[in-house]
């Protein structure tokens, strides 16, 4: 599960029509963005739970919208054994992208 602070990049920004019934700012993919906090919760679809994390960039109206952890990556800010800490973002192939997205097109 994510944790508070920690910098995570979208890879799916694919969201049904209804999810603007919740909020009108939504992630966009390859942008960066810091988890505010993560919870179990609905995944939007029915009887599913996942986990789903508040964004310190949103603040959607009673801030109830939460977006599925699936739908980013983690950015990784410290390598193991490396002399000095460095930024990078674990690779994601797009092959793999466009695999995931079309699990979930219908």
């Amino acid at each position: 599960m994510r944790t508070e602070g920690q910098k995570v990049v979208c890879v799916n920004d694919r969201f049904g029509g209804g999810v603007r019934e919740w909020g009108d700012q939504l992630p966009k993919r390859g942008h960066v963005y810091t988890v505010r906090s993560a919870a179990r919760c609905p995944d939007g679809v029915p009887g599913i739970v996942g986990v789903g994390l508040h964004l310190e960039e949103f603040r959607n109206p009673g801030d109830r919208l939460r977006f599925s952890q699936w739908r980013f990556r983690l950015i990784v800010t410290e390598l193991v054994g490396s002399a000095a800490s460095a930024e990078a973002i674990m690779p994601v192939k797009p092959e793999f992208i466009a695999s995931v997205q079309s699990a979930f097109v219908t």
